[in-house]
């Protein structure tokens, strides 16, 4: 018989939930909008988090576990938020388990978003039959999961993976070439605010190609870092950016003609758009849930 679980998303402006089962069956799900650059994480988020927990336990009483993706650098065994970004204000250093234990004594497991991502698109996705990969999620920031010989790799302290952190002509990659930093490009050069990333790719509107093709070229040179580092059989593109065909297409021919022209490792790694997008995290966190209470 399968189990029920609650699933958490906490990414910069939304937090998603869903309601599953342990054979990955999603029940509902739904997100809600929070501030995370504005509002306190450890104190406001949590509490959201934790009355909306109490209400689900109400609705399902056979709930038996609780999974949670993150953005930030995460210790699994012990729940807490070892660093997160500027826009996740008050984040680090909460403990997750205790900041909810008022609300709830259910199990929990939690992890980064793109481990989690990359555990989700192994178990149920694009990556089932492949043992070596990289995604990455293009969202707010730029996050990084690292699959070697089928483990999620996590490093010394479990920060292996954040290649937002990462310097690509001169920038943070995650600040100016994620999703939000084609928006930050625009702002920064046409001073117009709040435009759509995926809208401005999907109609390649020529007002913002001088923004566009930079923001392309540093994408591409920070996958063919890590396509050099890693020799991954398949580098995966996540995040809310996924939704868009151009993007594959485009970086594996500024790989190919500009970058690693004389390497043969663009050649034998394959660059595709995840599976199931934004909800290869809840895969994920249905398959640390399932690992957790087996």
């Amino acid at each position: 018989m399968s189990k029920k679980y609650i699933i958490y998303d906490i990414g910069g402006t939304y937090i998603k939930w869903a309601i599953a089962t342990s054979d990955y069956q999603i029940i509902e799900k739904n997100k809600f909008a929070f501030d995370c650059a504005n509002r306190d994480c450890k104190t406001e988020l949590m509490d959201a988090i934790g009355k909306q927990i109490v209400e689900f336990v109400n609705k399902y009483p056979d709930i038996c576990g609780i999974g949670i993706s993150t953005a930030g650098d995460v210790d699994t065994n012990t729940t807490e938020i070892i660093g997160s970004a500027p826009n996740h204000k008050n984040y680090a250093k909460t403990n997750i388990k205790e900041a909810l234990s008022q609300y709830t004594q259910l199990p929990i497991a939690i992890d980064n978003d793109a481990n989690c991502a990359i555990l989700g698109e192994h178990t149920k996705g694009i990556l089932q039959n492949t043992d070596n990969a990289i995604l990455i999620t293009l969202g707010t920031d730029i996050g990084g999961g690292i699959l070697i010989n089928g483990n999620v790799y996590r490093g010394f302290k479990g920060s292996a993976g954040e290649v937002g952190y990462m310097h690509v002509l001169d920038r943070r990659w995650g600040t100016w070439f994620s999703a939000a930093g084609l928006s930050r490009l625009v702002k920064q050069n046409q001073n117009i605010d709040n435009l759509d990333p995926v809208i401005i790719l999907k109609n390649d509107l020529k007002q913002y190609s001088k923004e566009v093709a930079y923001w392309y070229k540093g994408l591409s040179i920070g996958i063919a870092n890590l396509i050099t580092l890693f020799n991954p059989q398949k580098l995966i593109i996540g995040g809310g950016l996924s939704e868009s065909n151009l993007i594959n297409l485009k970086v594996i021919n500024y790989i190919k003609n500009k970058i690693l022209i004389e390497s043969h490792l663009i050649d034998s790694c394959e660059i595709i758009l995840s599976k199931h997008g934004n909800a290869s995290a809840l895969y994920g966190c249905i398959k640390m849930l399932n690992d957790k209470l087996e």
